[in-house]
């Protein structure tokens, strides 16, 4: 059963409604993103995933002191879940905070030391940072922790991994995970929807 079909049977599942928003990222339909994380945070204004969404189509907008703000209250409404860390850091090292940006890297390191699946997260803002080497080093520790988040490693949305994104090494890595198809394809489709618009 599809998102909307759900939807439709429980049209005031804010989960639903933010998990349809988080789903227009990836084919970057950002209006539509944002229409549902607002018709989420209507529902629940502390809606951790909601805020999360919000600042990545923010993001995407390259309204960055906006997108700061969302994955800020994110993180807290979260109690700091590494997803919503990964975006805050990435964001500030787009809009050159380049200290709170490790920082935040440096809490997620030390969460991985715990045991704590994070690496891909550690990844996301180290590549932000432009940090290319350490960036795939913690990739590469997600690849052999077998990190569920590495399914969509392919259609990350935005600009997550922009810079690796240019390394031959990002490639090698794609293709040993068997995701090198996916991400051809999802370049593909993207390049042809820039076309269009």
């Amino acid at each position: 059963m599809e998102l909307r079909d759900q939807l439709e049977l429980d049209p005031l599942s804010v989960l639903l409604t933010a998990e349809l928003a988080w789903s227009h990222a990836f084919p970057g339909n950002v209006d539509e993103g944002m229409r549902c994380s607002r018709q989420a945070l209507a529902m629940d204004p502390d809606f951790a995933l909601a805020h999360y969404n919000l600042a990545q189509d923010y993001d995407a907008l390259g309204q960055l002191d906006a997108s700061i703000e969302e994955a800020d209250l994110a993180a807290r409404l979260s109690g700091r879940a590494s997803f919503t860390l990964a975006l805050l850091g990435r964001v500030r090292a787009r809009r050159g905070e380049r200290a709170e940006a490790r920082a935040i890297a440096a809490e997620l390191q030390e969460r991985a030391g715990r045991g704590e699946v994070v690496n891909h997260h550690v990844a996301v803002v180290l590549d932000a940072l432009d940090e290319s080497d350490a960036a795939l080093e913690w990739l590469e520790r997600a690849c052999e922790a077998r990190e569920p988040m590495l399914a969509w490693l392919h259609v990350v949305p935005f600009g997550a991994f922009e810079n690796l994104r240019k390394d031959a090494r990002f490639d090698e890595l794609l293709e040993r995970i068997g995701m090198a198809r996916q991400m051809r394809a999802a370049s593909s489709h993207a390049a042809a929807r820039s076309e269009d618009t």
